[in-house]
């Protein structure tokens, strides 16, 4: 009977590291964070046909106990091959771009697969999607990690045929991902009935 039960508790084991390792709700950007915006000289935020662009500045890596910062380094990202997924078209549209790359110099290269952009009509925007690192001095042993920004002087909730914004503001870093309530629950429920086999 106690092999039955190691058995079965290897099973929930594995069942929960599968469901931890494919959730991606609420992920947060941790620290150290490359703090990114748009400074004289970068072109900010562009659009046109199925490609997004962004050309800005990384001025400092932000840790837990403040700022460091570091010689301005050019930072750019392009994501392509976008679709409507949803906003109501009045006050918002929400746009997912299904490839792309971001490079800071020789802090921090990633690819990325799912980058979400939202307009708003105040002239204000927010993006953000989780990224695969591919090199960098930053990168450590960290293999992903998120980004996450807002833009603002958006010209259009429509992004085709053109867009552009002259002002971001972003954040990367590596991520955490927090296990979901349903989980705990789950968890807490099986081991109730672990105790409650034990003594019938």
């Amino acid at each position: 009977m106690g092999k039955r039960i190691r058995s079965r508790l290897g099973l929930l084991f594995s069942v929960l590291c599968l469901l931890y390792f494919s959730t991606g709700v609420n992920a947060a950007v941790l620290k150290p964070q490359l703090d990114i915006q748009t400074l004289s000289g970068d072109w900010g935020v562009s659009g046109a046909g199925n490609i997004l662009g962004m050309d800005a500045t990384a001025i400092s890596i932000i840790t837990d106990n403040g700022p460091i910062d570091i010689p301005d380094v050019d930072f750019s990202l392009t994501a392509q091959n976008y679709s409507l997924t949803g906003g109501n078209g009045t006050t918002s549209n929400i746009y997912t771009f299904s490839n792309g790359s971001l490079t800071a110099g020789s802090l921090l290269t990633a690819d990325f697969s799912n980058l979400t952009l939202a307009l708003f009509s105040s002239g204000t925007g927010i993006f953000y999607t989780d990224l695969s690192y591919t090199g960098g001095s930053l990168m450590g042993s960290y293999t992903g990690g998120r980004i996450e920004g807002s833009l603002s002087a958006a010209n259009s909730l429509n992004f085709s045929p053109s867009f552009a914004a002259n002002t971001t503001i972003a954040k990367v870093g590596p991520v955490v991902v927090p296990i979901p309530p349903a989980v705990w629950l789950l968890v807490s429920g099986i081991i109730g009935l672990v105790g409650v086999k034990r003594r019938f």
